[in-house]
């Protein structure tokens, strides 16, 4: 009987982060909400260039599933040398830099300073401002507005991720 309940429960975990069909579905900004997302998103990154295309990753770092955490963390430290130019990461955690570093250091990794497009929400401005819920999401926009975002998932986290790097 407890091998039955362990199944269950390993049916649920393994299934708790993940996309119904693997594939990245693209949710549009309705028109009222697209500049107020934009400001709170670029908030933590001073200026931006306003009329170039827009791409925020935003990773809440205590809450997503292992997998999809290993997998940014790792592609991030890989490319952060060279990321595109209108492409930012904010990691969001519930602590402060040494507990955000914390999970770098599981995977053998040391968070990078000095990182223009890398900020960290350790006060909560993105998760107060409902910018993600319980997984890592990309934000799209252009000319000040975003106007489209995409949740990752296991099922989509390297597809996602290499359109992102």
């Amino acid at each position: 009987m407890k091998s039955y309940y362990l199944l269950i429960l390993m049916a649920i975990i393994a299934g708790s982060c993940k996309d119904k069909d693997g594939n990245i579905e693209m949710e549009a900004i309705v028109a009222g909400q697209q500049i107020p997302i934009y400001a709170k998103l670029t908030t933590l990154f001073g200026s931006i260039p306003s009329n170039d295309s827009l791409s925020v990753l935003i990773l809440p770092i205590d809450i997503t599933c292992p997998s999809c955490r290993k997998k940014i963390l790792v592609g991030f430290m890989k490319h952060k040398d060279h990321l595109k130019t209108n492409h930012y990461i904010i990691i969001a955690g519930n602590g402060g830099k040494k507990h955000i570093d914390g999970y770098f250091q599981e995977h053998k990794l040391r968070l990078p300073t000095g990182i223009k497009r890398l900020a960290l929400d350790t006060i909560g401005l993105m998760k107060n401002n409902a910018l993600f819920d319980d997984e890592p999401v990309i934000y799209y926009g252009t000319n000040q507005k975003i106007t489209a975002k995409s949740r990752v998932y296991p099922d989509n986290v390297k597809q996602q991720l290499q359109s992102f790097f």
